[in-house]
């Protein structure tokens, strides 16, 4: 299939970052304390980001959204490129898990056995990155990826690149 959307330079130099640093970060014995960040501002295809990379890590990703609209849209963009993956989100009617699940973190915090062997969890729209404390115990062995806006992080790293946080 045809890719739908072609990504930007800098999207593409984001993405190849976050899976370089996923990738990295998982040789040897998996478990880190480290997690990645991608400071975007809005409307630079942070949907497109996840979508991408989700693809190229092939698997074992839960991609976490704040509401149901966002998760339509993060869903959305990786379907346009011939991917599957399923649904657990109480406002979608969905409880479905797979190597590639996107939810809404209201409707897992009580399920985290479900979620524990997931190798990345993406949570996307995190204000300053602060999310990434409470999803430790959803899946302990996980690295995790933020996506943030620039005014919602108190982050002074390069936007629209991956880095340790």
């Amino acid at each position: 299939m045809a890719e739908k959307y072609t990504l930007r330079p800098y999207q593409q130099s984001a993405v190849n970052a976050a899976v370089s640093f996923l990738t990295e970060t998982h040789k040897g014995n998996g478990k880190t304390k480290d997690n990645g960040i991608i400071i975007a501002p809005t409307g630079s295809g942070k949907s497109l980001l996840l979508a991408n990379i989700a693809r190229r890590l092939g698997g074992g990703v839960l991609v976490f959204q704040p509401s149901k609209e966002i998760l339509d849209q993060n869903l959305g963009k990786l379907l346009s490129y011939g991917e599957t993956a399923t649904v657990y989100s109480a406002s979608k009617k969905c409880q479905d898990v797979s190597p590639l699940t996107f939810a809404t973190i209201g409707s897992v915090k009580s399920r985290a056995e479900l979620f524990k062997d997931f190798r990345y969890i993406f949570i996307d729209e995190c204000p300053g990155g602060r999310g990434a404390r409470r999803s430790r115990s959803t899946a302990p062995r996980a690295t995790r990826l933020i996506t943030t806006g620039p005014k919602q992080s108190s982050e002074r790293r390069t936007r629209s690149t991956c880095q340790g946080a």
